[in-house]
């Protein structure tokens, strides 16, 4: 790759958070910060949608935010939710990781995709590509923003690079709302 493509890159990248992240610093504290999140993170690296997802060592998994239509009716679905614990970021977090940018297909077992959970849960998203954003801001829970693509194979920039470029911005973010956040955005309040 060229440097001056790189270079343009660069500058499409940071033109693209210029123009979501002051409005997403504006939302801290505010019921609509997830929903600024998402248009954030989904400009960032052209994805179709945000499903953000808290999971906690003593709790079941909790969606906070679904900016999709998918599996709308099953994050009521106890048992649905329940076996949310096989998601492989969960699975991550499990391990110990508590922060960082990851694709599913880089950390997903080689078993995954031929799994029941696999078959019966995450197929019904309709996901062909998901990366993770986690983003751990005390020992109580993290944070998984699961960004997705549906409606085509792959996009045109490194999403993992992008994302990771401004993962510490978006990470301090995400952990100021939660520390003086709107109630029912806690993670910990809804349950």
């Amino acid at each position: 790759m060229s440097e001056t493509k790189t270079q343009s890159e660069s500058v499409e990248a940071w033109s693209e958070f210029n123009q979501y992240y002051p409005p997403l610093i504006a939302s801290i504290g505010e019921s609509d910060f997830l929903d600024r999140l998402s248009e954030l993170a989904t400009a960032l690296v052209d994805y179709d949608s945000l499903v953000v997802m808290s999971f906690s060592t003593d709790k079941a998994p909790v969606v906070l935010h679904n900016d999709s239509s998918y599996f709308k009716d099953q994050v009521i679905d106890k048992d649905f939710m329940g076996a949310m614990v096989l998601d492989p970021f969960y699975q991550l977090i499990r391990r110990g990781v508590r922060q960082g940018v990851f694709r599913l297909e880089d950390i997903a077992p080689d078993e995954f995709y031929s799994s029941d959970y696999y078959n019966k849960i995450y197929k019904q998203t309709g996901l062909q590509k998901e990366i993770g954003i986690i983003s751990s801001c005390n020992d109580e829970f993290c944070l998984v923003l699961s960004i997705g693509l549906r409606n085509k194979a792959d996009v045109e920039v490194d999403e993992l690079k992008r994302l990771n470029t401004f993962y510490r911005l978006i990470q301090c973010a995400i952990c100021k709302h939660f520390e003086v956040g709107h109630l029912n955005s806690a993670p910990l309040a809804i349950n």
